[in-house]
This record gives structure tokens, sequence and C-alpha cells, in this order.
């Protein structure tokens, strides 16, 4: 588990893209992106963030791409779940 101190939000935290594949989430791909920021050094990763496709998936699938990103990283950064969306309901 990640000490969440003072330096937690510090760095560079990249919005990953979801990959999508005939229609779908592919989310092995995701699981890859996910390993590819850990040994590029990123300080964290942004599930869900600001590149578009997140206002389009189902609460189910914005889970799953978590759940995912948790188990990919395997405690080696901290990921930040966005939540926001482009719908008022």
């Amino acid at each position: 588990m990640i000490d969440l101190d003072d330096s937690f939000l510090r760095g560079s935290y990249p919005p990953l893209v979801t990959p999508l594949r005939h229609g779908a989430v592919d989310y092995d791909t995701f699981a890859r992106l996910v390993e590819r920021q850990v040994n590029a050094g990123s300080h964290g990763i942004v599930v869900g963030g600001t590149t578009a496709e997140p206002s389009t998936l189902t609460l189910e699938e914005r889970a799953q791409l978590l759940e995912v990103a948790v188990d990919a990283a395997g405690g080696r950064l901290p990921i930040v779940a966005a939540t926001g969306s482009q719908s008022h309901a």
C-alpha cells in the first residue's frame, strides 16, 4: 500500500486513454498501459480522466477500469479515479 503523505499529488499523473476493440473496452491493453506508466516513472495515473471517452462509458466499465488499474499497478504508484461526467444525470 502506498503511503498517502503530503507528496501524494505531486509530479506526473497522466490520464490514460481507454483502449477500445470492436466497440468494447480492452482491459488487457489498459493493464499494459498502466504497466508502461509504472516502468516510465510516472508518479501516478488518472483513470477515466480527460481523454474524452469516459463520458461514453457505463459506470460498470469505469469501475472495472479502476479495478484493472489498481491490480496492474500492484501498489507501485497511486491511482486517481476521475469522477467527472458530461451528464447532469
